[in-house]
């Protein structure tokens, strides 16, 4: 690419460059996210680079994506995450790391990483972790929503 020139990344700017219709660009490109997503699943060593082995679970709302990588660090508690690849699908490309999953099965690793939009509040989870601790709510209680239990932990701890 000339560096004098300035590109229009657009769909409109790319199906005019391509000259096709920004309907089937559209179409296209979402067959190809899909396709990327089923490859990766179906055969992840394709994607393998140097690094370790992780796999990813991205959550975006009501959205998910998962994906198998190599990556040449082990991502941790509360980091950002941000993976642009993402944002066609999930219409969001940073996330937070929620939790990381060592398991050793069978003589071998694997390690999940659960990834959020959520912002992470060490004050909350403190909450929940003393409301565990002295047994006013359950460790496999569930609630219908974050802020329901939100809502929860402000009743038992008002200040």
């Amino acid at each position: 690419m000339n560096t004098d020139e300035k590109y229009d990344f657009s769909v409109s700017g790319i199906s005019k460059a391509l000259n096709i219709s920004t309907t089937d660009l559209t179409k296209w490109s979402r067959q190809l996210y899909d396709d990327i997503f089923e490859l990766n699943s179906a055969e992840p060593e394709l994607f393998k680079t140097e690094g370790k082995k992780f796999d990813l679970n991205f959550e975006a709302f009501t959205e998910y994506a998962n994906l198998t990588l190599w990556l040449n660090f082990t991502p941790r508690k509360d980091e950002i995450f941000k993976f642009d690849f993402l944002n066609a699908r999930l219409r969001f490309s940073m996330f937070y790391v929620e939790e990381v999953d060592h398991e050793f099965w069978d003589g071998k690793n694997s390690i999940t990483v659960f990834l959020g939009t959520h912002k992470p509040n060490t004050y909350r989870s403190l909450l929940h972790d003393k409301a565990l601790f002295y047994h006013l709510i359950g460790i496999i209680e569930s609630f219908p929503s974050q802020s329901a239990l939100d809502e929860r932990l402000i009743r038992f701890y008002p200040h």
